[in-house]
This record gives C-alpha cells, structure tokens and sequence, in this order.
C-alpha cells in the first residue's frame, strides 16, 4: 500500500466516481469492486503500473493483495464489452499480458459487463473469495 507510483491521469471532461477511500475511478463497476475489496480488507491499489522487460504495457484497474498467501493479484473490469472499439482495444490488452514474459497470467482477476448484463455482485464477492482471502 505504500509503494509510490503514478496513477494515469483524468480528462476535464471524464465522469466523477469515487470509491468509499476517496479514491477516483472510472466506472460505477469500479466503485463496487473497491468498495467489496475495502469491506475485505483486502489490500489494494488503483491502476499500477505493469512492466514486462522494464517496459510499461498496463495499468490494470486494481494491484490486489491476498494478505494470507503474501500473493498479488491484478484486476481487471472490462466494463463496455458491447462497445466494439473497446473490445478491440481490450482483446489486443489480454495478447499483452499473456505474451508478457514477466506477467504471470494465473494472477489475473477478470470481470466482464454490456450495457445489456451489468456486473453482477455476486460474481465480485465470488472472486474475492477465489482469490484474494
């Protein structure tokens, strides 16, 4: 939790949301999933930076802790799965974390929405459990 690290940054016009820690992030989506990781307690930062070879190629949504297993995890919401651009754009991500040769793919936490199936509560509390107590 106290490492430094730059966070990516917000355009004037990008939509406001925050979690319960006060922490700015992109989607209600994202909101649910920080705040069911606070109610954990589990450790968790928002967007840190991965490298593969020294090289920044992601900044997943959440650096998550499994505190008993001293195991980091990282999170990724794909939240706009119906937006073909966005899809596009995140199908080529997913290429880079498993061509990645310093990025274990096992430690990857996915969730998925459209417009037309939203996240599902259900599902976040599932992963957690899964992987992160």
């Amino acid at each position: 939790m106290s490492q430094p690290y730059t966070r990516l940054g917000f355009n004037d016009d990008d939509p406001e949301f925050y979690t319960a820690n006060g922490e700015r992030v992109r989607s209600k989506s994202e909101i649910l999933i920080a705040d069911a990781l606070r109610r954990h307690d589990v450790p968790y930062l928002c967007e840190y930076p991965v490298y593969n070879n020294g090289v920044i190629f992601a900044a997943p949504d959440f650096k998550c802790l499994n505190n008993r297993l001293r195991k980091v995890y990282y999170w990724e919401h794909l939240g706009m799965l119906g937006d073909q651009d966005y899809a596009d754009r995140n199908v080529k991500k997913m290429d880079k974390y498993i061509l990645a040769d310093d990025f274990d793919e096992n430690r990857l936490i996915l969730t998925f929405e459209t417009d037309r199936h939203p996240l599902n509560t259900k599902v976040i509390e599932a992963k957690i459990r899964k992987y992160l107590l």
